[in-house]
């Protein structure tokens, strides 16, 4: 089973009924203060309607699919940085998990986000459009339950069951971004041409994706520094790709430590 994409956003403060009947079903998490709003539920055409005209439209624009979209909001009386929302879909003779990785989302007390089961592939579609649809006649007809995995809040507090072992690997993928943006800013030292072969070196190195549990978030985050810092090297040259070292190593220094409330 393979990490899933980042799931589409939509932010908005808490009518019309856009869903059809309810698919997912809430599974509400101790110590977790988010609602958890099923499309087919009046919660969700509600928060529909406080969201606006673009998160409606957007959401016809799913057709069917949309049966599985689900509104989240925020009763925690705390900004979220970042949210996991794992689906469970069960079948005869299996039950498949779905995760939803939502990052970077400066999440306010009292917001509502909306988020999907994601897709089963991989591609860079939007939410809306043919392959969503195509992947959504997985979900069909078939008893789907959403919960709250894990939550990570502004001052770096980390709560939740964790069942997709994030929290270690989180740490490790900060470790890893903080190590590449040193090793960076040593190139500055070493030959001309060096900076190019070690970021070309880095950016083709594999990573072990795993599944949802597994996949090494260090890696795939030294990987993707390592290539955007490459393009970045080919349009302006080393001196821009030491200033972006130095500026995210700053910004690094001061983002507050993950820590296991």
């Amino acid at each position: 089973m393979r990490l899933p994409a980042i799931c589409l956003v939509f932010l908005g403060i808490f009518g019309h009924s856009l869903m059809s009947a309810q698919q997912i079903t809430a599974q509400p998490v101790k110590g977790i203060n988010i609602s958890i709003l099923p499309a087919g539920t009046a919660a969700f055409d509600l928060a529909i309607d406080q969201l606006g005209p673009t998160a409606q439209t957007r959401v016809k624009e799913l057709g069917g699919a949309s049966t599985y979209v689900t509104a989240l909001q925020n009763n925690t009386g705390e900004t979220i940085e970042s949210v996991t929302v794992v689906y469970y879909v069960s079948e005869p003779k299996r039950v498949v998990r779905r995760a939803c990785v939502l990052e970077h989302l400066s999440w306010s007390p009292g917001a509502v986000i909306l988020v999907n089961p994601c897709r089963l592939s991989l591609s860079n579609e939007g939410m809306a459009g043919n392959g969503f649809q195509r992947d959504a006649a997985f979900f069909a007809n078939k008893p789907i339950s959403a919960t709250i995995d894990n939550v990570v809040f502004a001052d770096g507090g980390f709560v939740g069951p964790d069942t997709m072992n994030q929290f270690d690997r989180l740490i490790a993928r900060d470790v890893a971004a903080r190590a590449f943006f040193e090793s960076v800013m040593g190139q500055r030292s070493q030959p001309s041409g060096s900076l190019q072969t070690w970021l070309a070196t880095k950016a083709q190195q594999q990573v072990a994706l795993g599944n949802i549990e597994t996949t090494d978030l260090a890696g795939l985050k030294e990987r993707g520094l390592a290539r955007s810092a490459n393009l970045l090297l080919s349009k302006t040259g080393p001196e821009a790709v030491f200033t972006w070292a130095a500026k995210n190593l700053k910004a690094l220094s001061q983002q507050p430590t993950l820590h296991k409330r």
